[in-house]
């Protein structure tokens, strides 16, 4: 497959299959070619230089960051953290950027930078498109995010919300747990 959307690349620069071709060609080496990132990433960047509004552009933005996310070591100044991160094209589709967002959120917890964790949380909640399970899943992340960095305004509105919203879900015994102590913990 790798030889034939080469060829397809090379021959026809017209083609409406380039699109497709630079994203496969940008995911086989991501992910069928171990340590192969950096020419995913060339495949990605192509994709989006050449054709920036296509939705594939912005699958190609989510995977570059990803790479670039994977890329940064973990004892890396904050400062280098904010400027790789910064230089990151945000997918103009409001799915991707919601993925782009999500994708970025759980990079900052897993460094333990629970507030920039929440800001992309809050982003992804504020682009409105998830749906469900992951819906569900995100504003539990906010609230419990939210309580442990002293937000608690932030954190009571995604456990109500979430109550309201998924009211069979099982985790509202936790939930509702969670909020009569932010009550407690209010009271003189």
């Amino acid at each position: 497959a790798e030889r034939i959307l080469l060829v397809l690349l090379n021959k026809n620069e017209k083609s409406e299959y380039r699109v497709a071709a630079f994203y496969l060609l940008g995911r086989i080496a991501h992910i069928f070619r171990e340590g192969r990132e950096a020419e995913a990433g060339h495949f990605y960047r192509q994709l989006r230089e050449n054709y920036p509004n296509d939705q594939l552009a912005d699958s190609a933005a989510v995977k570059l960051a990803l790479i670039v996310v994977a890329g940064i070591s973990q004892d890396a100044s904050e400062k280098k953290v904010r400027n790789d991160i910064d230089a990151l094209a945000v997918p103009v589709h409001r799915s991707a950027r919601s993925d782009f967002h999500y994708l970025l959120a759980e990079y900052f917890m897993e460094r333990g930078d629970l507030s920039a964790a929440l800001e992309r949380l809050l982003k992804v909640r504020e682009l409105g498109i998830n749906r469900g399970v992951n819906r569900a899943d995100i504003l539990i992340q906010i609230g419990r995010i939210a309580a442990e960095v002293g937000q608690e305004d932030v954190a009571r509105l995604a456990y109500m919300d979430f109550i309201d919203e998924f009211p069979t879900d099982t985790r509202k015994y936790v939930v509702q747990d969670q909020l009569q102590l932010m009550d407690a913990e209010g009271e003189p």
